[in-house]
């Protein structure tokens, strides 16, 4: 037999992960975007409420999202009032989604995306949002902050239940994939 050893095929290691001593490590999370006068960040019992325009889809209107359930009535954005028909997952985008029947005809689909159905309903009358852009009430004007800087607190609830993780379901509870 001879003296070399034979590759065992582990790798050395790489200092590609090791962070740079010349820069401060970086937060796994993105920091949320600065404040800008037109915004304001209150504490209400315990949990923070963003209250900024709530047709901006960057802000957070309910913080308890674990409390949604399929068949729940809620307001996108505030403003447009439907039914949950689906909570879960999507090949669209990452992260969790609620599928929305909106009684009225204002929303971008039928319950499918890319050929992908979700849920199911009339055309323009289904809409994808964040479930962070739920809420059970409509809000109103004076529950956003207005442009002279005068704010109201928030009337969005805040659940107290917390349901098991979701892998995605649907209405009837047919995970209907095409």
């Amino acid at each position: 037999m001879s003296g070399i050893p034979k590759p065992s095929g582990i790798k050395p290691p790489s200092k590609i992960g090791r962070p740079c001593a010349s820069q401060p490590p970086r937060p796994a999370v993105p920091p949320s975007p600065t404040r800008t006068s037109a915004g304001d960040d209150s504490t209400h019992d315990g949990h923070t409420t963003r209250r900024h325009n709530p047709l901006d889809s960057s802000v957070v209107l309910t913080e308890d999202t674990d409390s949604f359930i399929i068949g729940d009535r809620v307001w996108v954005g505030g403003k447009r009032p439907g039914t949950i028909a689906y909570i879960g997952v999507t090949q669209f985008a990452p992260g969790d989604w609620a599928g929305v029947v909106l009684d009225q005809p204002v929303g971008k689909n039928d319950g499918s995306v890319a050929n992908i159905r979700y849920f199911q309903c009339e055309q323009k009358k289904g809409i994808f949002s964040r479930l962070t852009r739920l809420t059970r009430t409509p809000l109103l004007e004076d529950d956003v902050t207005s442009e002279t800087g005068n704010s109201h607190h928030s009337s969005i609830p805040q659940p107290s239940h917390t349901p098991p993780s979701r892998q995605g379901s649907t209405l009837s509870g047919r995970g209907l994939k095409v």
